[in-house]
């Protein structure tokens, strides 16, 4: 299948002009998304709605402006330019400062798309699962996509096995490429993200469809002992699932039904 590929940079809503520079992009002042498209439509496009506007709320931004950025370029220039086929979309979100330093009157919105027919299937297979080495910092506020996320470039993938991360004092977090979920005796454990990392697109659908199916719930501070006792364990992002073999010499059941029904339901979702 043929790869597309597409960059739109758009200043106020038009596309740029040649030499403008905004620091606020360079400095790594802004807010970003990472949406799936089925082809059809965007199944996340609430949740990252209601983020977006949780993160321009946070940082002093007039969240009407972001979301109304979002959703009439993404009507206008965007969907009408999707393939037929599954793509990944990334939105930013950033305003013009032209002054030096951080602190300044927000100027007129910048946002970038760039979207890739390159995507994952919605559920693959994660061989391993490893303890990073790097304890995950602290949120200094509600949690966001921000585009300055320095912590996620200091921890990197080792030894072959993706990361999972966490806090100073040893319980779980969240790993590199996504969310951490495990099921134990029957109920569905996720980590809390209150004060650290971002609680993803697909946590947050995955949370309400297991209240819908019945399923326990427990979100807090989970150690890594209670995951390598886990039956199941995934990892989530708004681009998928990937299915953990095992994590610390423990290999899941992935007959598990309670994972089958939600890879099922994810495979519908987002396919």
């Amino acid at each position: 299948m043929t790869e597309h590929r597409a960059s739109l940079r758009l200043i106020d809503g038009h596309p740029e002009q040649p030499g403008i520079i905004s620091r606020a992009e360079l400095l790594g002042q802004g807010l970003f998304e990472t949406l799936r498209w089925n082809g059809e439509r965007f199944p996340l496009l609430s949740f990252h709605e209601a983020r977006l506007k949780r993160g321009a709320d946070w940082l002093g931004y007039d969240s009407g402006q972001v979301i109304s950025s979002f959703r009439s370029e993404l009507a206008v220039r965007i969907e009408a330019d999707l393939p037929k086929q599954p793509a990944s979309v990334r939105f930013q979100w950033s305003h013009q400062q032209l002054e030096r330093g951080y602190a300044s009157h927000p100027g007129i919105p910048v946002t970038l798309w760039q979207w890739s027919t390159t995507v994952p299937e919605p559920v693959r297979t994660l061989k391993r699962l490893a303890l990073a080495e790097q304890p995950i910092v602290e949120n200094p506020g509600p949690a966001v996509k921000h585009t300055s996320r320095v912590d996620q470039v200091v921890a990197a993938d080792r030894d072959g096995a993706a990361q999972i991360r966490c806090d100073r004092d040893g319980y779980l977090r969240e790993g590199l490429s996504g969310n951490l979920v495990f099921w134990r005796h029957g109920q569905l454990c996720a980590p809390s993200l209150e004060r650290h990392g971002v609680q993803g697109t697909l946590l947050n659908w995955l949370l309400d469809f297991a209240r819908v199916q019945g399923w326990p719930v427990i979100q807090g501070d989970l150690p890594p002992a209670a995951l390598q006792r886990a039956d199941a364990a995934l990892v989530l992002n708004a681009l998928g699932a990937q299915v953990v073999n095992e994590f610390a010499g423990s290999r899941y059941n992935l007959a598990l039904p309670q994972l089958t029904t939600t890879l099922q339901a994810i495979r519908q979702l987002l396919s």
